[in-house]
Order: C-alpha cells, then structure tokens, then sequence
C-alpha cells in the first residue's frame, strides 16, 4: 500500500491577517518588505519587458519543483 504525504501553501493576500487560527499563524513565515527609492524605481514597461523574459524560465522552474515534489 502507497501512502502519499504533502502540503499545500497557503498565500493570504490580505492586510488584516489576526483573525488567523492559531495553527495557521505558527506556520507562516511573515515578510517585512522595504519600499523601493525613487532611483531604482523601473517604468512599467521595462517591467513588463523584464517580467516576460523572466516568465518561462521561472514558470519552468515552478513545474520542475512540483514534479519533484
């Protein structure tokens, strides 16, 4: 008989997260993100240049995870 184990992440995309149980909130990893200055701030468009060259070889990168996973 297989057993199978695994976990799925879980991403809230909310700022109010205190309503959390308790279970859930010992298992998150909080992130603290600091602004970007002015000088290092991209126009959208080369952002979205950068993101579409960057999108295939990231998106391949996820797949091969989850298939070792």
């Amino acid at each position: 008989m297989n057993v199978l184990a695994y976990q799925r992440p879980v991403l809230p995309t909310g700022i109010y997260l205190g309503a959390l149980r308790n279970d859930l909130a010992e298992h998150m990893m909080p992130l603290e993100l600091q602004p970007i200055r002015r000088g290092q701030r991209r126009a959208v468009g080369a952002l979205w240049a950068a993101y579409e060259q960057a999108h295939p070889h990231v998106l391949g990168a996820l797949l091969d995870l989850a298939a070792e996973v």
